[in-house]
C-alpha cells in the first residue's frame, strides 16, 4: 500500500513539474506579426500554363523565362491505331521530361488519336498497350509529372464525339476502362484529369480511386453548361466544391461571356480550387480581365496570383529569449492561404534550423495543405547556444538525414516581404546574440 502511494505521489509529482515548465514556457513566448504581399510569385504546381507539343523541349526554357511554372505537352496518337508507340517517339517524349526537370517545370499530359473530324480510334486493346507504353515513360519523371489529363477518348482527347461516349453502358463498360488503366499503370502520386463531374462521379461508383482524379474544364465560363461539362451547372459545381477541393484542378476558356466576368470568375475558381489556366486560350478573355478591377486592384493580376495556393505567414508565438543549451524553442506558427486551391499532397511542410554550417529539416504535422487558417506548434531542442535562423520549406523532395533539398525538388515561397526567401526556404526569425560578450539569444525578423 505504500509502495502505491509513493508512485502516485511520484506520477503526481511529474505531472506537476510538466506543467509547471510548460506554464514557464508559455510564459516566455513573444508575438510577431507579418503581412500579406501584392507580389504575383512563380510557385511550382499552379498557375498559367503554356501548351506545347512534346516535340518541342526547347520551348520549355523560354516558358521559364516568361515567368511560368507549368506545360502542357500533348501527343498524337492518330498514327498508332494499330501498333504500339514507336521507340522512336517515346524516347522523344524522354527528352522533353528530361528538359522539363532541368528547367524545373512541372508538367501537364495528354495524349489523342482524333485530331479531326475524320481521326477514327483504335481498339481498347490497343489503347490499353499505349497507356502501358506512356506509363513507363511518365513514371520515371513523376517528379515533373502535376497531373496527366486522361485523353485518349474523342475529339483532341477531351471525352467528347468519341463511340466510347455514345451511351451510359459505353461510358461505364468501355470509357471507364481507360481511366482504370491509367490509374492501375501510373504511379500512385500521379494523379488524373477528367473531363466532366459526372465522369468523375461514374469513375467512383464503378469502384476507381476518385481520390486521385481532378477535373480540367476545357469550356471554362463558355455557357450555361460549359458546353456539356455540366447538367446542372449550380449542382455540379457544389458538388466540384465539396469533393474536389483538395484536387488538381484546371482548364481554359474559349470566349468572352457572361460568365467571364471578374467576380463571377473567381467565385466559380473558388468552388473549382482552380489550380491551373491555359495562359493563350482564350486571349479574349484574359484581355478583358487585365482591363477591369476586381477587389481594388487589376482583376487579371488579382486571377493570377491567386490560381492555385498563396501562402503567407501570419503570425509566430515563440520563445522570447534562450539561457542556456538546455533551453528548447516552443513556436506556434500560423499559415494563411489565400489562394483558389490547396498546395498538391506530394509537397509537404518542413521546419529548418540553420546554424550557418548545416541545415536541419524538421518534417511537420498535416501533409497535406488546406485553403484556410493552418496552425502548427513545435518544440526545437538545441544543442548550443549559437546563432541560428529559422524557416520553412514547402517542398516535394528533401533528404532529411543529410539536411537538403533534393536536385530535383520543387520549393514555395510565401508571399511575405518580412519573409527572406533562400535556396527554396522561408526565413522568418533568427535568433541572435543581444550584446557583445554572447549573452543570451533573442528573436529577430529577417528582412
Amino acid at each position: 500500500m505504500f509502495l502505491l502511494v509513493l508512485l502516485w505521489v511520484f506520477i503526481g509529482v511529474l505531472i506537476g513539474g510538466f506543467l509547471v515548465y510548460r506554464n514557464y514556457q508559455e510564459e516566455r513566448m513573444v508575438t510577431f506579426s507579418y503581412s500579406e504581399n501584392d507580389e504575383d510569385i512563380v510557385n511550382p504546381a499552379r498557375g498559367f500554363y503554356t501548351q506545347i507539343y512534346y516535340k518541342e523541349p526547347e520551348r520549355l526554357g523560354a516558358i521559364k523565362e516568361e515567368g511560368q511554372s507549368l506545360c502542357l505537352v500533348t501527343m498524337s496518337l492518330k498514327d498508332h491505331m494499330e501498333e504500339p508507340i514507336p521507340d522512336e517517339k517515346l524516347e522523344r517524349l524522354r527528352t522533353l521530361f528530361e528538359e522539363a526537370r532541368k528547367q524545373q517545370i512541372m508538367l501537364l499530359f495528354r495524349a489523342a488519336y482524333r485530331q479531326n473530324e475524320e481521326c477514327g480510334e483504335p481498339e481498347l486493346s490497343m489503347i490499353k498497350i499505349h497507356i502501358e507504353q506512356l506509363s513507363e515513360v511518365i513514371n520515371e519523371y513523376k517528379d515533373v509529372v502535376l497531373v496527366v489529363q486522361t485523353g485518349m477518348v474523342g475529339l483532341w482527347g477531351e471525352w467528347h464525339g468519341s463511340i466510347y461516349l455514345e451511351d451510359e453502358a459505353a461510358l461505364k463498360t468501355e470509357a471507364m476502362r481507360v481511366v482504370e488503366w491509367w490509374l492501375e499503370d501510373l504511379d500512385p502520386s500521379i494523379n488524373l484529369n477528367l473531363r466532366r463531374p459526372l465522369f468523375i462521379q461514374t469513375a467512383i461508383e464503378e469502384g476507381l480511386d476518385g481520390s486521385r482524379i481532378g477535373m480540367h474544364n476545357d469550356a471554362l465560363l463558355a455557357t450555361d453548361s460549359d458546353m456539356g461539362t455540366y447538367i446542372d451547372r449550380t449542382e455540379d459545381l457544389a458538388w466540384c466544391e465539396e469533393n474536389l477541393n483538395a484536387k488538381v484542378n484546371g482548364g481554359e476558356m474559349p470566349y468572352v461571356s457572361e460568365y467571364t466576368e471578374p467576380k463571377h470568375a473567381v467565385e466559380e475558381f473558388e468552388q473549382l480550387s482552380l489550380m491551373y489556366l491555359n495562359a493563350y486560350y482564350n486571349v479574349e478573355v484574359l484581355e478583358d480581365w487585365k482591363n477591369k478591377t476586381l477587389y481594388g486592384e487589376n482583376a487579371l493580376d488579382y486571377i493570377s496570383k491567386h490560381l492555385g495556393y498563396r501562402y503567407s505567414l501570419e503570425t509566430l508565438e515563440t520563445t522570447e529569449k534562450i539561457y542556456s543549451t538546455s533551453d528548447s524553442i516552443q513556436m506556434k506558427i500560423q499559415l494563411r492561404n489565400s489562394g483558389f486551391s490547396s498546395i498538391q499532397s506530394r509537397f509537404r511542410l518542413y521546419l529548418v534550423i540553420n546554424d550557418g554550417e548545416e541545415k536541419t529539416f524538421i518534417p511537420l504535422e498535416k501533409a497535406d495543405g488546406t485553403k484556410e487558417l493552418e496552425i502548427y506548434e513545435c518544440f526545437v531542442e538545441l544543442t548550443e547556444k549559437e546563432p541560428f535562423s529559422i524557416g520553412l520549406c514547402y517542398t516535394d523532395a528533401v533528404d532529411t538525414k543529410a539536411g537538403r533539398l533534393m536536385d530535383y525538388a520543387h520549393t514555395v515561397q510565401f508571399a511575405n516581404d518580412e519573409i527572406y526567401f533562400e535556396e527554396g526556404i522561408n526565413y522568418f526569425i533568427s535568433y541572435q546574440y543581444t550584446e557583445e560578450g554572447k549573452t543570451d539569444l533573442v528573436p529577430v525578423i529577417i528582412k
